[in-house]
C-alpha cells in the first residue's frame, strides 16, 4: 500500500447573501429594529429572542387600524391549543381506561 496525497476538493464558491424570511427591512429599519429589539429583551426576560421578534415584526409591520380592528372584533380571544384545558382534552384523549 503506498501512501498517495489525497487532491484536496476544488474551493467552494463564495455564498450569495441571501434574505431571511420576514419582513423587509432598509438598513436604518434594521438599526431602530435592534435596538427595539435590545429594549423588548430586557422588559420581557421570559420570552425568547424568536418570540420578540415576531411581536416586533408585527406590531412594526401592521397599522394601527389594523390592530385596533383585530381587538375590537376578538379574532384572537379563543382558546390557544396550547391551554391548560385544550392540553388536557388531548391528553385524555390518549389515556386508556
Amino acid at each position: 500500500m503506498t501512501d498517495q496525497e489525497v487532491p484536496s476538493p476544488p474551493p467552494l464558491p463564495t455564498p450569495a447573501r441571501r434574505r431571511m424570511h420576514g419582513p423587509d427591512y432598509t438598513p436604518d429599519e434594521l438599526a431602530e429594529k435592534d435596538a427595539w429589539l435590545k429594549r423588548l429583551a430586557v422588559e420581557w426576560p421570559d420570552l425568547t429572542p424568536f418570540q420578540i421578534e415576531l411581536v416586533y415584526d408585527f406590531c412594526a409591520k401592521t397599522t394601527q387600524a389594523e390592530i385596533d380592528e383585530i381587538m375590537a372584533k376578538g379574532s384572537w380571544d379563543g382558546p390557544s391549543k396550547f391551554s391548560p384545558q385544550e392540553t388536557a382534552k388531548i391528553l385524555s384523549s390518549y389515556t386508556t381506561n
